[in-house]
């Protein structure tokens, strides 16, 4: 068993190699602003993470999703943790409050610990990243997806019957695009259709990049090695998305 001494040294080697984030977070329910939790299977609290799919990209036996830790939600936690040492909290089941607990079995089992923390805020960068990219095809007025569904419905069923006039309106968004612009039914259906090609490939190829980039974090065991990781996604998301 490592001694507080022994802890805070190790922590204090390791640290250089930590990613910029939010520094605490109030383990208050009322007030948590990142209700995203991962333990270990010793009920230890890993890491906060801003983004649900950073914690549940490490989810295994091991990394276990969490919203246990709020044992009573009436009770009012006024703990304020550290981000970069969420790893120091455990629930006390007894007392159904939050305590520090420094008790680590061996170097190994701290390095770990700090491990899944440092990834966690990696995956939160990766995650913000993609989701910064791919506004121009999400963030749209309320109803917008099933605007575009219907369009592009409208379009393939246009082209694939070949159908040149539309004069019971049977497909009001594509005959109202082809008004707006004043091009031929047809052609509004081509533009609606490439513009959905586009779309689609541009997130197929962002999804594939964050799976691949999730993968390479989840099997790395060097905690040194996450910075580059971090610089390699930077440097083709770039590339890709001013293809």
């Amino acid at each position: 068993m490592l001694d507080v001494a022994q802890v805070e040294e190790y922590y204090s080697s390791q640290v250089k190699y930590f990613f910029k984030r939010s520094k605490y977070a109030s383990l208050n329910m009322a007030s948590m602003r990142h209700p995203y939790l991962i333990k270990d299977e010793a009920d230890r609290l890993l890491a906060v993470a801003e983004n649900p799919m950073s914690v549940n990209a490490l989810a295994d036996i091991t990394c276990i999703p969490t919203y246990s830790f709020f044992i009573d939600p009436t009770t009012n936690y006024n703990n304020v943790i550290e981000l970069n040492k969420a790893w120091q909290w455990k629930v006390d089941l007894d007392t159904k409050s939050w305590v520090v607990d420094l008790n680590f079995k061996s170097i190994e089992h701290l390095a770990k610990c700090i491990l899944v923390n440092q990834k966690i805020v990696l995956l939160d960068l990766i995650h913000d990243t993609i989701e910064t990219y791919r506004r121009d095809f999400t963030d749209q007025l309320a109803g917008m997806d099933s605007v575009y569904m219907l369009k592009y419905l409208e379009a393939k069923e246009i082209l694939e019957q070949n159908i040149k006039t539309d004069t019971l309106l049977k497909y009001p968004m594509v005959s109202g695009y082809a008004d707006t612009v004043n091009i031929s039914l047809q052609e509004s259906a081509r533009l609606i259709m490439l513009q959905h090609e586009d779309a689609t490939a541009f997130l197929a190829e962002s999804e594939n990049l964050r799976i691949r980039f999730t993968n390479i974090i989840r099997k790395e065991t060097n905690l040194q090695k996450l910075a580059g990781i971090l610089e390699d996604f930077n440097t083709e998301n770039v590339n890709y998305s001013f293809l």
